[in-house]
C-alpha cells in the first residue's frame, strides 16, 4: 500500500506547502524486501537476454533488407513489362549470321520441321528446297541435295564443298543472295540462303500477280547490277533463270541460283581454253543488240539472223544509241511512259 498527496495548479502559479500530516491504519502492511537470491537470478536472466536479443534484432534487419530488395526487383520487372505491354510492336530485328554458320543435321531437321511436306517451296534434280526458321527466329531456305546427285559426282568431297563455300561468302553484293550456313552430315548435305517473302520471278511473271513496268524495269537494273559484278570478278553465273531471282517486300531483285555452289567456275570454260575466237564473240553480241530494236528501226528478222550467224551477210553497224521503248502504254494507268537505255557505244 502507498499513500501519498498529488496536487495541481493548473495555469496558475501557486505553491502548496505541507507543514505536517498524520497517516493511521488498522491494516497489517507487511514489506518484502528483495533477497540476494532473487537480485542474482534477475542479473543472470537478463545477462542471458542480451544475446538472444541481439540475434532477434539482427533477423529483423536481415528480414527488411530482404524485403526491400524483393520489392525494388519487383517495381522494376512491374515497370520493363508494362513498357513492353504499351509497346508491343517493338522487336529486335532479326539479323543473319555476319559469316556462313555450320549447322547440324538436328538444327536443320529442327528448322524445316523434320523436314515436313508442307515446308516444301519446290525441288530440281539435284535436291528438294525447304522453308526453315531457325532459333533466333530468322527464315532460310534450305536445299537438301538428292542422293541421287551426290551419287553422281564422284569428285564432291568434304574439302572442295567447303572450298565452294568459303569462295561463295566473299561475293558480296546488295542484289546477291547471301548464304547462310551450311550442312554436312555423311552423305547428308545442305545449304541455306536467306528467304526472300515475295518468291522468285517466275511466279510474277506466270500468274501470281501483275507488276508494273516501273518494276520491271527496276528488276533488270537490280540484275544487272549484280551480272555486272560477278563479271568484273572474272566469275560467270551459269544457270541464270527467272526462278533463280528473287524479290524482297520491296521487290528488289537479288540474284541467286541454288545450284551456285556447284557450278561456281570462271567465265571461260576450261574445255575451251584458248579456242575462243573474240571477233565471233563481239559479232554474236552485236546480232543479240540488234535483236532489240523495234521493228521500224531495223529489228533482224529470223532469217537475217541465221544468215548473219552463218556469215553469210555482213553485219549492219549497230545505231548511235537505242531507240526508245519497245512496248507501247501510256501514263493513265500510273505506268512509266519512256524508257532510254545509254548508247551501244
Amino acid at each position: 500500500m502507498f499513500v501519498g498527496f498529488s496536487a495541481s495548479t493548473r495555469n496558475l502559479t501557486q505553491i502548496h506547502n505541507i507543514f505536517s500530516w498524520n497517516f493511521t491504519s488498522i491494516n497489517k502492511v507487511s514489506l518484502l524486501m528483495p533477497s540476494v537470491e532473487t537480485c542474482g537470478s534477475s542479473q543472470s536472466h537478463s545477462s542471458n537476454m542480451e544475446p538472444l536479443s541481439s540475434f532477434l534484432i539482427f533477423i529483423v534487419v536481415m528480414v527488411l533488407a530482404l524485403v526491400a530488395f524483393s520489392s525494388l526487383f519487383y517495381g522494376r520487372c512491374k515497370k520493363d513489362w508494362a513498357k513492353a505491354m504499351v509497346f508491343p510492336n517493338k522487336k529486335q530485328r532479326l539479323r543473319p549470321p555476319n559469316k556462313p554458320h555450320r549447322f547440324t543435321f538436328p538444327e536443320v531437321s529442327t528448322a524445316t520441321w523434320s523436314f515436313h511436306e508442307l515446308e516444301i517451296l519446290g525441288s530440281i534434280s539435284r535436291g528438294i528446297y525447304y522453308r526453315g526458321k531457325l532459333s533466333n527466329g530468322f527464315q532460310v531456305v534450305v536445299k537438301h541435295f538428292s542422293a541421287q546427285f551426290l551419287n553422281s559426282q564422284p569428285g564432291l568431297d568434304r574439302r572442295r564443298f567447303l572450298k565452294e563455300i568459303s569462295a561463295i561468302s566473299r561475293v558480296h553484293h546488295p542484289n546477291m543472295v547471301p548464304i547462310i550456313g551450311w550442312c554436312q552430315d555423311n552423305r547428308e548435305i545442305m545449304v541455306l540462303y536467306k528467304l526472300y517473302p515475295n518468291g522468285s520471278l517466275d511466279k510474277w511473271l506466270f500468274g501470281v500477280g501483275v507488276l508494273p513496268w516501273t518494276r520491271w524495269c527496276k528488276v533488270v537494273n537490280d540484275i544487272a547490277d549484280a551480272l555486272s559484278f560477278l563479271h568484273f570478278k572474272h566469275l560467270a553465273h551459269k544457270n541464270m533463270k527467272a526462278r533463280n531471282i528473287f524479290l524482297d517486300v520491296s521487290f528488289k531483285a537479288t540474284l541467286g541460283d541454288f545450284d551456285f555452289v556447284l557450278s561456281y567456275k570462271e567465265v571461260v570454260d576450261r574445255r575451251i581454253g584458248s579456242m575462243v575466237n573474240l571477233e565471233q564473240a563481239i559479232r554474236v553480241l552485236e546480232i543479240g543488240l540488234l535483236c532489240t530494236l523495234n521493228e521500224s528501226k531495223g529489228r533482224l528478222s529470223m532469217e537475217e539472223v541465221v544468215g548473219f550467224l552463218s556469215l553469210e551477210m555482213a553485219t549492219p553497224k549497230l545505231p548511235l544509241s537505242r531507240p526508245v521503248t519497245l512496248f507501247t502504254y501510256s501514263s493513265t494507268n500510273g505506268l512509266c511512259t519512256r524508257y532510254s537505255c545509254s548508247p551501244f557505244k
